[in-house]
């Protein structure tokens, strides 16, 4: 692959700019390494300069040089004398006489109505953090048109096949692959809610108080219906739906008062959606689960005629997305962690695989309103 891809490719709609402020070397260095694992640099190719990643990643030379090097270190790379870095062989990334090295898989679901990017960032500083220089990480996205089982049968393989793979951490991925997991017994811990059934460790916001300082805070400021809009039910959607309940039952209002619509990934459905809400229940408070949905949302209201907050307050309960942040008017949203959730998931599975004690493995960590102008 010629190096002049790395600087002249656009950027895919699902990276936010702001997403490699701030890199270390050792960030970096995983996220290097995740371009030669998926295949997009192969053995022999030339690795882009120092300079081209600076300039791509918006980090210093320094932490540019810092990266290869770790990856040269660690046999990605070979690095020649008066000539670019290049993709090491098989035989040299492996090593001879090495012990090859632990291989993690984070397998990532798609999402439909979501523009943010995943948990990469985070996980990649948790694993980090727990595992150090001993984890090889692989990040995998679910192609769009393949079955999921069979991607990750073909990723991960049968059991014992490939014995450096030793965990998984599984991110928007159906109960299916859940189940796959358990079945192999395979260590593997989920960034988000499972269902009750499915014996796996799982680390998530906590999801029911979420909903419940979501529905107080329209609540409080006399929005008496509320509508809530998802696009894809997981299980920690439940739990959200029971704390915005709760909170509707604390201050007397009638439960009908919530109005659910489920909307079709499909394009147009969101203005569809939104138009049924707002004109079938006269909503006047929006909580959508997604920051693409609630931005369409934005949209469709200001096509209306509708002013926000003034006709109708929104929330999003999902990311805090910088999109969320730059909207006019901002949107007001949930804090989220994705370096915490990362460290909390890498260290559980880390101590998973070496059969270290676990006191807890149901990890739901604290989230926060953020007030912006929507609502």
């Amino acid at each position: 692959m010629p190096t002049s891809q790395l600087t002249k490719r656009p950027k895919p709609a699902t990276v936010d700019s702001a997403s490699f402020v701030g890199l270390t070397p050792e960030r970096l260095a995983v996220i290097l390494r995740q371009r030669i694992t998926t295949g997009q640099f192969k053995t022999g190719d030339r690795f882009p300069s120092v300079r081209q990643i600076a300039e791509h990643y918006r980090v210093s030379p320094t932490i540019a040089h810092q990266g290869l090097r770790m990856l040269a270190d660690s046999r990605w790379l070979e690095m020649r004398p008066r000539s670019a870095a290049v993709v090491a062989s098989a035989e040299v990334q492996a090593g001879k006489n090495l012990q090859r090295e632990n291989t993690v898989h984070v397998i990532v679901g798609r999402l439909p109505l979501s523009n943010t990017p995943l948990i990469g960032p985070g996980i990649c500083d948790g694993l980090l953090h727990a595992w150090g220089d001993e984890l090889a990480m692989q990040l995998n996205v679910v192609p769009e048109k393949e079955d999921i089982l069979a991607f990750v049968e073909r990723i991960v393989g049968p059991p014992r096949a490939r014995p450096e793979i030793v965990g998984a951490i599984l991110n928007r991925c159906p109960r299916s692959v859940h189940q796959w997991f358990v079945k192999r017994e395979l260590p593997a811990v989920v960034v988000g809610h499972v269902d009750e059934d499915i014996q796996l460790p799982y680390v998530d916001r906590d999801q029911y108080n979420m909903g419940r300082v979501v529905a107080a805070h329209l609540l409080e400021r006399g929005h008496q219906r509320i509508g809530f809009m998802n696009g894809h039910w997981l299980p920690g959607d439940n739990l959200l739906l029971s704390g915005m309940q709760r909170s509707l039952a604390e201050r007397n209002v009638p439960a009908d008062h919530l109005a659910v619509h489920v909307v079709p990934p499909e394009e147009g459905m969101i203005r569809a959606g939104f138009e049924t809400l707002r004109r079938s229940r006269d909503i006047t408070g929006l909580v959508c689960r997604s920051d693409q949905m609630t931005l369409e949302c934005l949209d469709a209201a200001k096509q209306s005629g509708l002013r926000v907050p003034e006709d109708l307050a929104l929330v999003c309960a999902g990311e805090n997305g910088i999109a969320l942040r730059e909207s006019k008017p901002s949107i007001t949203s949930m804090s989220r962690d994705g370096e915490e959730l990362g460290r909390l998931a890498g260290d559980l599975l880390a101590k998973l695989v070496s059969g270290q004690p676990v006191q807890r493995v149901h990890v739901e960590v604290p989230c926060e309103l953020i007030q912006r102008e929507s609502s």
